[in-house]
């Protein structure tokens, strides 16, 4: 990650001790009624309500603090309109080192709005929603590291247009274009054109959405342009599924991103909590030790 990202490592989130096991059997009937979900366990975000936060309990205070630091290119900053984003926007302007002043317009969600979509994307997948009950700190612990994942990835930042600056291999600057979420100066190929921001890839979206009956296979990479560089349908798929999700609870992409990262793994349902923390941390190239830099103890 940019070695800029101004994390407070210092910080502390609440004692992991005092979080208290979520209650399953409210927060299912709480989802179900919420969300429809089908009987695997996920829908489409276009059919989900806004739920608060505050249904997910202590856990989301601990997972926010993940990624409570402010997003880099946050410097300076004023309020700005956006073609096709019906919210507030910000544009913003920050030093790019070896390269100067760059600048960004950005949709960057809050820590809590990004938190309650992670809690809500494992609570809709069945491989981690039995955790619930069984394994609440193992739960969390995953969400935590999924948080950082995001951190190490974008900084939880949406890029809608501009120049975003990134140190890849430790010695080179490079203030990478994008438009709405996407980098478009991305290569043919998968995965490349990652979207924010949690560095989605066409891959993964089309085989949730096919796995859980959402869309065929055929016709997802047909419409996101798997493999064809920075397309106007994978343009357009980032930047909608930002706009539905931003006054929900639930995110599609971030279920599709742990879905993916479930099967990367090898997940089962029967595969322990702790035998998936392990394999998350070998697949995203961190510890325990980076976890609680970013989230505390």
């Amino acid at each position: 990650p940019p070695p800029f990202l101004a994390l407070s490592l210092s910080r502390r989130s609440p004692s992991l001790g005092s979080l208290a096991p979520p209650s399953l059997s409210p927060l299912i009937i709480m989802l179900a009624f919420s969300f429809g979900f089908a009987a695997l366990g996920v829908v489409a975000s276009s059919s989900l309500s806004p739920m608060s936060s505050s249904a997910f309990g202590n856990s989301t205070t601990d997972v926010t603090a993940c990624m409570s630091s402010t997003p880099y290119v946050e410097v300076t900053c004023s309020p700005v309109t956006y073609p096709g984003w019906p919210y507030t926007a910000e544009n913003c302007a920050y030093n790019c080192p070896t390269i100067g002043t760059v600048n960004v317009t950005v949709a960057d969600p809050s820590p809590t709005k990004v938190a309650t979509w992670i809690i809500n994307a494992t609570m809709t997948l069945p491989r981690l929603r039995r955790f619930a009950s069984s394994d609440p700190q193992g739960l969390l612990q995953i969400q935590r590291i999924i948080a950082v994942s995001t951190m190490y990835q974008s900084g939880r930042i949406f890029p809608l247009h501009g120049k975003v600056c990134e140190n890849m291999d430790g010695d080179r600057y490079i203030a990478y274009r994008f438009t709405d979420g996407v980098t478009t100066t991305c290569p043919q190929g998968e995965p490349h054109c990652f979207c924010r921001i949690n560095s989605l890839s066409r891959g993964p979206l089309c085989d949730y959405r096919a796995d859980f009956g959402l869309e065929d296979q055929a016709a997802c990479r047909a419409r996101v342009g798997y493999g064809q560089g920075a397309t106007s349908g994978w343009l357009n798929e980032c930047l909608a599924n930002h706009i539905n999700a931003w006054p929900q609870a639930f995110n599609e992409h971030y279920a599709a991103s742990i879905y993916g990262m479930l099967n990367d793994i090898g997940a089962t349902t029967s595969t322990p909590a702790s035998t998936i923390i392990s394999a998350l941390y070998r697949d995203q190239g961190f510890d325990a030790h980076n976890v609680k830099q970013f989230c505390g103890n």
